[in-house]
């Protein structure tokens, strides 16, 4: 519980460490959902994954960043959030295992599978497809806008005889 209410002084907030901040930020629990199917849509221009945890039996939802998350972050983000969640992996639909440091972004393009705790979920990600393509010109500007500041900076470098003249 992240508050409790002391006698006479109204409700108080108990101190949060940052993983704390981060598990109440970016997900939330619903037993209504599905058990047994993990969904993705857009939410406020962001992915929102559902995912049925094992131990509680009660699906938690998700929202990820595409451009700042990880696979390793969701993989985190399950495990705060049901510590009885031992191994988390996650296959593309040919059966290549996914690497921890990919992108949310590069996982959503295309379908793939979660596997916890050796229950394996489909992940149909068509819904969610079209909102992730257009991340990826993010990805694209962002790479030429760091390439642009390298050259500024380190242009005496690359340019040696006009600093010479």
């Amino acid at each position: 519980m992240y508050f409790q209410r002391l006698p006479f002084q109204g409700w108080l907030y108990k101190r949060l460490d940052l993983v704390h901040i981060q598990s109440f930020l970016f997900y939330s629990t619903s037993i209504t959902n599905s058990l047994d199917t993990v969904s993705v849509y857009n939410e406020n221009g962001l992915p929102k994954i559902i995912i049925p945890l094992p131990s509680r039996r009660e699906a938690c939802s998700f929202i990820l960043k595409p451009l700042q998350h990880t696979v390793g972050d969701l993989s985190n983000f399950i495990k705060c959030e049901d510590s009885g969640v031992d191994r988390i992996t996650f296959f593309s639909e040919d059966g290549t295992r996914i690497a921890k440091s990919n992108s949310i972004s590069d996982l959503l393009t295309s379908d793939f599978h979660i596997i916890i705790n050796d229950q394996k979920y489909h992940v149909d990600t068509s819904s969610i497809s079209k909102y992730i393509k257009i991340t990826e010109h993010f990805d694209w500007i962002k790479a030429f806008i760091e390439q642009v500041l390298y050259v500024a900076r380190d242009h005496h470098r690359f340019f040696p005889v006009y600093m010479n003249q």
